[in-house]
């Protein structure tokens, strides 16, 4: 069609993977079709994700680097390179503000599935992170600048 571009990527699917590389079987619930306690809002910055479990075991820490897509009081979206498992813990690091408090919440991987909007080349997955807690800060922060450009 003209106008429209064809993007042509590699066999990644699981079942062109052998066992060992395949990601887990990720079962999702469509996100409009969920229901939500706490409000989402689109914002987009950088995350950090940190494993865990391996910093206190005295493993080396490893770490994914993406984009929030939206946030809650209670987890966030984010784009990444890489996908990780369902139910992995992780500790999630982000500032709100460029020069805002830095914030460091823990929570667990609650579903992930391929990106298929503007950010796919550059962070093919999205991986949705539910907080161990609602994180009260965050709320405050998002209301007060809901009104802001």
């Amino acid at each position: 069609m003209p106008g429209k571009h064809r993007v042509f990527w590699p066999d990644v699917s699981p079942s062109s993977q052998p066992p060992s590389a395949r990601p887990a079987r990720i079962p999702s619930v469509p996100p409009d079709s969920e229901q939500r306690r706490y409000a989402r809002y689109s914002i987009w910055f950088p995350v950090t994700l940190k494993e865990a479990d391996a910093a206190g075991a005295g493993k080396e820490v490893k770490e994914v680097w993406g984009i929030c897509r939206d946030l809650s009081p209670k987890g966030l979206m984010m784009s990444s390179m890489v996908i990780l498992d369902v139910g992995k813990r992780v500790t999630v690091v982000f500032r709100l503000e460029p020069d805002g408090p830095q914030h460091s919440v823990t929570g667990r991987i609650v579903r992930g599935f391929r990106n298929d909007d503007e950010l796919l080349l550059a962070f093919p997955f999205r991986i949705a992170i539910e907080f161990d807690a609602a994180v009260a800060a965050i709320e405050k922060h998002l209301r007060a600048s809901e009104g802001s450009p």
